[in-house]
């Protein structure tokens, strides 16, 4: 690459170089010279692996202000004219010095997205042609040929290694490094298997940096390191994925060594990355507040290749800009994640103008994505985290934010703070926390969160393949807490675009004896033949009928067999969803006990045929701590119900009275009045009691709900402690201003004030 001066950055890409033969249909009536032998599909090449990377920091890299750089990756040098049939492309791989791979792409069937580019490829299936025996002595030439470089003392000179996972065997340590690269990547990507050798490579050439250690970068995918064994849950939340990685890296047996590397960033898909360095002294995650592992590429039907060579890039673009290596990496992963998200969104394309070839990937224009800090099209967040808190079961992002934002701007409770702003200004307030959504469903707490999601991931599951027998689930939660409504706003969700759902919901503490469920069963087995998925919610499951019948018994068969007996004749009930919402018990663990002091109940039975529970958070409080520091179980339930009941309590309010919200968003409320209601210790029959105040409530053509517009002492009882309720409306509140600066202010006083006006 010419420039006409030294470059003060040469960035040198070596490993495996990759060509990618892409399948793909031809546009209509196109008359394109690489048809296969088919005639029914084109075939034409990419840059993969060492060389697409390149490629890609090159485009980064120009992003950058004052960057005069040099990015050098393998060239091709091999003829590829007129090759168009699976004979000639494996002929040439097997004499070839690059890795081959074929690729199947598929117009995109289903853009899940709103803001993607239409009319765009994905792929279908990958698969390999020749074994690499030869792509490590074309990297050890190039490699050697940079160094023989004569550069200046000035200059940053960058490694970013490129191998595919296993495939090197650590033959790249075997290079005399006669010039020190500054700075050095080595990215490991996913292979097609299990490669049993997998870290070694990497500590061979940490053996031969030896005894001056550069500034070295692992990157490793999560996937990889599942494959390898090490438990890492996947798609529930943050706090479990990171919780998992600390409680099990160190004791896995070949994993482990990881530790000893100087920084290591595992990637997971296109939604966050975890970091930390030597012995894990230090710890971070990054994610996309509002995505679960796999929720970004599930929009774009799953997969792109080449989105591990993004990542690199956008982290490699960035080594250039710090000497402190943690400000590099901290800069970098965001960029990283965002440079793998614009290359999923795009797909592979056809270049403007031409339909006889297929644009293998985007061009470069498409992978330059914005570094302005100030672009939200992806929330990347980084939070950093104490190693021995994660090391616990029951940490919260949302906790750790709390804390951080009280030791700024103190407070008498933090997560009372948030709980406000959330109420007045809507849930985007919770920015850089974690939150699901499932159609109207919205929650920030995490036991829900990965509550939901397991139901989320079962009915995915299910849906995705033909069926027998039902789905069966548990849900508790105390009256009121929305059980019914949240699990059906989750299986709906997750069910679009997979089958049509008919729910049918009953609710057996209305069933007098068997028969009445043997007509429920027939009426599910009708929906079953009318090409439907029954979607059932057998509510209070956990009843007794007026005759004393134990029901739990009655669905041992359906739930194990998918069959249901009339009279002696056995009937199949095809593909369903058992949803079973618990009345006696509020959570799966005092079910559980049940089971175990009732074997006669046939509850034991029932447990053993359900594939997974639901515990939902209720709204009241638990005693309440001694300080804001208290982390004792009572505190951490409060501190997830003020959230709970800040979702709730705007919900409700913006289906009230739609002049309470200035501009349509920020809602005009007494501070007693929101306190009173996000404090009051407990409600008698849970949403349904704040359901009730408000409807009691005189907020018809009011723009402000305050103390005047609420109902008397005595309807409040009905659903609140009404002296405790009141109590609370009197008392010193934090207000928090429409800048997000809080302020202390007295019921009393602010009355005072109003008559003097």
């Amino acid at each position: 690459m010419a420039l006409s001066t030294a470059p003060n950055v040469i960035i040198d890409v070596v490993g495996s170089a990759t060509t990618e033969w892409l399948n793909y249909p031809p546009k209509n009536d196109s008359k394109d010279e690489h048809y296969g032998p088919n005639r029914e599909t084109c075939v034409t090449k990419v840059h993969g692996g060492a060389m697409l990377l390149a490629e890609l920091i090159k485009n980064l890299s120009g992003l950058a202000s004052n960057y005069d750089g040099v990015v050098k990756g393998p060239d091709e040098i091999e003829s590829l004219a007129n090759i168009s049939g699976p004979e000639e492309i494996e002929s040439l791989a097997n004499i070839s010095k690059f890795r081959h791979v074929q690729v199947t792409l598929i117009k995109d069937p289903d853009h899940r997205s709103k803001d993607d580019a239409k009319g765009c490829f994905r792929v279908d299936k990958t698969s390999e042609i020749n074994e690499l025996s030869k792509f490590v002595t074309e990297s050890k030439l190039f490699l050697k040929q940079c160094q023989n470089e004569e550069i200046g003392e000035e200059m940053t000179k960058i490694l970013v290694i490129s191998e595919s996972q296993g495939r090197n065997n650590g033959q790249l340590d075997k290079i005399e490094l006669r010039k020190k690269y500054k700075k050095i990547i080595y990215s490991v990507f996913p292979s097609y298997g299990n490669e049993p050798n997998y870290l070694e490579g990497i500590e061979k050439f940490l053996e031969s940096l030896k005894p001056s250690i550069p500034e070295l970068i692992v990157v490793v995918d999560a996937k990889d390191l599942r494959i390898q064994g090490l438990k890492i849950s996947r798609q529930l939340s943050w706090e479990r994925t990171v919780t998992d990685l600390v409680q099990n890296l160190k004791c896995h047996k070949s994993l482990r060594r990881i530790l000893s590397f100087p920084h290591v960033v595992i990637t997971f898909n296109c939604d966050g990355a975890i970091y930390f360095n030597k012995n894990m002294e230090n710890l971070k995650l990054y994610f996309d507040p509002r995505s679960a592992e796999g929720d970004f590429s599930w929009l774009y039907n799953e997969t792109m290749t080449g989105l591990p060579s993004a990542f690199v890039a956008g982290l490699a673009t960035n080594l250039r800009m710090e000497n402190d290596m943690e400000k590099v990496i901290d800069s970098g992963i965001p960029l990283g994640i965002k440079a793998a998200r614009e290359l999923l969104r795009k797909g592979f394309q056809y270049p403007d103008g031409d339909s006889t070839n297929a644009n293998g990937y985007p061009t470069p224009e498409y992978c330059k994505i914005s570094i302005d800090p100030n672009d939200t099209k992806d929330n990347i967040t980084g939070i950093p985290i104490d190693p021995k808190v994660a090391d616990s079961n029951d940490w919260t992002i949302l906790a750790v934010r709390s804390q951080q934002q009280s030791s700024q701007q103190p407070a008498d409770n933090p997560q009372e703070h948030i709980a406000e702003k959330i109420v007045k200004y809507g849930w985007d307030e919770l920015k850089d926390v974690p939150v699901a959504k499932f159609g109207n469903l919205v929650t920030a707490d995490r036991q829900e969160i990965e509550g939901y999601r397991v139901v989320a991931n079962l009915v995915s599951g299910y849906l995705s393949k033909d069926r027998t027998k039902p789905l069966s689930i548990a849900v508790f939660g105390y009256p009121g807490s929305g059980k019914s409504f949240g699990v059906k706003e989750v299986i709906m969700e997750t069910s679009k675009k997979k089958s049509k759902l008919e729910i049918l919901e009953l609710n057996l503490s209305q069933f007098t004896d068997f028969q009445d469920l043997v007509s429920a069963f027939h009426s599910i087995r009708d929906i079953t033949l009318s090409d439907k998925t029954p979607l059932v919610l057998f509510d209070e499951f956990d009843s007794e009928s007026k005759t004393g019948t134990n029901w739990l018994r009655y669905f041992l068969a359906p739930m194990q067999d998918g069959r249901f007996i009339d009279n002696g004749v056995r009937h199949p009930l095809g593909a369903a969803v058992f949803i079973f919402i618990g009345g006696r018990f509020n959570n799966f663990g005092d079910f559980k006990n049940y089971c175990k002091s009732d074997p006669a109940s046939k509850a034991p039975d029932f447990e053993s045929r359900l594939n997974g529970f639901v515990n939902v958070l209720g709204l009241n409080l638990r005693k309440k701590p001694k300080n804001r520091h208290d982390n004792s179980d009572h505190s951490i339930h409060n501190r997830a119900v003020l959230i709970r009941r800040a979702f709730v309590l705007r919900s409700m309010l913006m289906g009230c009275e739609e002049k309470l919200f200035k501009d349509g968003k920020i809602l005009q409320i007494d501070d007693g009045v929101l306190r009173a209601f996000l404090e009051v210790t407990k409600y008698r029959h849970g949403a349904r009691s704040v359901e009730k105040i408000l409807e009691m409530s005189s907020l018809s053509n009011q723009e402000r709900f305050t103390y005047t517009e609420l109902p008397s002492k005595d309807q409040l009882a009905l659903h609140v402690d009404s002296d405790e309720f009141t109590n609370l409306l009197k008392s010193t509140a934090i207000s928090v201003d429409e800048c997000g600066k809080t302020k202390t202010i007295s019921f009393w006083s602010k009355m005072k004030k109003k008559r003097t006006l």
